[in-house]
């Protein structure tokens, strides 16, 4: 067993992985590992071709198909984008298509705890003209144009313009368009209601184990999220963009043409070891996914999982430092479990964010609770008003103590009162 398959078995065994983990070059698997359950219910294990939900990494889709209709002259990049929506869609007129796909548009960003839109919004009936009302046609939070903001806002309102310019819906546009011609016959597009053949089942870890994810409308993700994908479909992408096919070479150009805050249209540009990469991760609870592209050595890296277990990016980071130098820095943590005082636990423990965020004990046992209950994200307490979470390669999460004695979690502030 070489280096890089050893660090991911370890890696993987570790954190409970549930997924697929593919290394490519040249056509040779430096890795190919299935790990987990597509099905815990059924008792289905994930297996090499079963397809995953892609989260942002759908985000290239849809920008390329945005840049398709560019070289049919049927759309400006840099005239208003409100040309191209119909006028119930209509937004910002100094807002260009080339901010949106570039996240430079200065959208609102509902993707914020304060609009209450996961766990709640969410799991309506979507309905486009008042999730437009609701979430997109509101004031800006910033000059288009003045910097880069991530925000899926852009990339719904792109959807739309694919729709409203191409008179299909976004899954009839993606399969006609790029899956078909590439052989991706796995690929699919999730608008809530089509069957997603072999398509893995999301779940979360859970004080009382695994959990199925709470429900949501994946309509809503609409060309921010929603595809579908395996893994060997996502390597006929890999080959697609690099061999340059299904655009002209001009219009490659400014599709890996970096922007404000390194991103082009729907990939980020990075720098590995010297090497140009081309990537980008998806995240939806239960969903972790990514795709890094080094089209100059041929190398493709693909993790899709169907769980929040461990982290793609820590993960894709230490496979790309051993497959080009052969060593990682990544060190496995111990995360060990202190016992906090009473009066402590007392002050950190309530609602940080009315049925979003709380803090809260279940036999001694710490967990950070979403959507009012429904899903309780194991905690480990390490000292020093410090957590970690216990199933994901997370950063630590700190408790911020104020001179009232307040304190102050993910950036929320703890709420008094009878009811907490």
């Amino acid at each position: 067993m070489n280096v890089l398959e050893a660090f991911v078995d370890k890696y993987l065994e570790r954190w409970q992985f549930s997924g697929v983990v593919q290394l490519i070059k040249g056509n040779e698997f430096l890795l190919n590992k299935a790990f987990g359950m597509a099905c815990h219910e059924f008792n289905i294990a994930n297996k090499y071709d079963t397809c995953f939900a892609l989260a942002s990494v759908t985000k290239q889709f849809t920008a390329f198909s945005i840049l398709q209709l560019y070289e049919r002259g049927i759309i400006d990049l840099f005239a208003p984008a409100s040309d191209y929506l119909p006028q119930e869609l209509k937004i910002d007129s100094r807002i260009t298509t080339h901010q949106l796909l570039s996240h430079s548009s200065g959208l609102y960003n509902y993707t914020n705890f304060d609009s209450c839109f996961f766990g709640l919004h969410n799991r309506k009936i979507y309905n486009k003209q008042e999730f437009f009302d609701s979430y997109i046609d509101k004031p800006l939070d910033f000059t288009p144009g003045s910097k880069f903001i991530y925000n899926n806002s852009n990339y719904n309102v792109l959807a739309w313009i694919i729709e409203y310019l191409s008179g299909q819906t976004l899954r009839e546009y993606l399969i006609e368009n790029i899956f078909t011609p590439l052989n991706m016959n796995q690929s699919d597009y999730d608008d809530g209601v089509n069957i997603m053949k072999n398509k893995a089942f999301t779940y979360l870890p859970d004080l009382s184990g695994t959990i199925k994810t709470p429900y949501f409308n994946e309509r809503f993700s609409i060309g921010g999220g929603g595809m579908v994908s395996c893994g060997s479909d996502l390597y006929k992408w890999h080959c697609c963009l690099r061999d340059r096919l299904l655009l002209s070479k001009k219009t490659y150009d400014i599709y890996f043409k970096e922007n404000i805050g390194g991103y082009c249209y729907g990939l980020q540009k990075e720098e590995h070891h010297n090497k140009i990469c081309f990537s980008h991760g998806g995240d939806n609870f239960g969903i972790m996914a990514y795709m890094a592209n080094f089209f100059e050595d041929d190398m493709c890296l693909i993790i899709l999982s169907n769980s929040f277990l461990g982290n793609q990016y820590k993960l894709a980071k230490a496979i790309i430092d051993i497959a080009f130098t052969g060593e990682t820095d990544y060190v496995f943590p111990e995360h060990k479990q202190v016992e906090m005082p009473e009066e402590l636990a007392e002050k950190f423990e309530g609602v940080y964010f009315d049925k979003q965020v709380e803090l809260r004990r279940t036999n001694g046992n710490w967990a950070l609770v979403r959507f009012d209950g429904e899903w309780r994200n194991p905690l480990i307490y390490v000292g020093n008003n410090t957590f970690y979470k216990q199933y994901e390669d997370s950063s630590e999460y700190v408790l911020k103590e104020y001179e009232t004695g307040r304190f102050e979690f993910l950036g929320l502030k703890k709420k008094y009162g009878a009811s907490y």
